[in-house]
């Protein structure tokens, strides 16, 4: 599976959700819905659900659908702080740089967990930072600068991608991260770094939530 430019192996969870009249799949965060759709082709015949806080973004993913002539992919207004389904309603949940996204990381980790089936798994694609401080400033101050230059080659506007490295200062290395996972009930089941280790893929299984 092709997600922004990376190769992806085959995202878990297919065998729990067989069917359209099954728990369904969800991507939050979609955006313009480039994770959404590779899932729908990936799972043809399983109810695809795109979530997104921005209105527009989903017009846009909508717009794509259409265009695709896919059928299995919907989309629907909603924040991951407090999802739009029942609780053990969800097969597979996935996300493309959404948890840097959320303001509040564990109730968003949390809400994921909550609408998870028993054994339900998440996939997520995300920027990963070093715990040792002096890597993680070297790490931050080259994306800083990665997302420069293909801002300005790309849109004229140096600093339409470096908001990415900013956003980053704030979110959990690494280490912090996998603690934050298994203190909201996921347990990692494998992980994968790309680009020289600044991004990581992380398939989670749900489990029982800690006393």
């Amino acid at each position: 599976m092709l997600v922004d430019g990376i190769q992806l192996p085959l995202v878990p969870g297919a065998q729990q959700a067989e069917t359209r009249a099954g728990p369904p799949v969800v991507d939050l965060a979609c955006g313009t819905g480039d994770l959404t759709l590779a899932l729908a082709e990936r799972f043809p015949t399983t109810r695809v659900l795109g979530i997104d806080i921005s209105a527009e973004m989903l017009e846009l993913a909508r717009n794509r659908t259409g265009r695709n002539g896919i059928s299995n992919a919907t989309y629907q207004l909603g924040d991951m702080h407090e999802l739009p389904f029942e609780s053990s309603s969800v097969s597979l949940v996935t996300g493309g740089y959404a948890l840097r996204n959320a303001p509040h990381l564990r109730t968003a980790l949390r809400e994921i967990h909550r609408v998870l089936i028993p054994g339900g798994q998440a996939a997520f694609l995300e920027f990963s930072t070093s715990s040792r401080p002096l890597l993680r400033a070297v790490q931050l101050r080259l994306l800083l600068l990665w997302g420069r230059i293909w801002g300005a080659l790309l849109h004229g506007d140096p600093e339409v991608y470096a908001y990415i490295a900013r956003s980053l200062k704030h979110f959990p290395d690494r280490d912090q991260l996998r603690s934050i996972f298994t203190d909201s009930g996921f347990r990692i089941r494998r992980s994968r770094t790309f680009l020289g280790g600044f991004v990581r893929a992380l398939w989670l299984e749900k489990c029982a939530l800690p006393d």
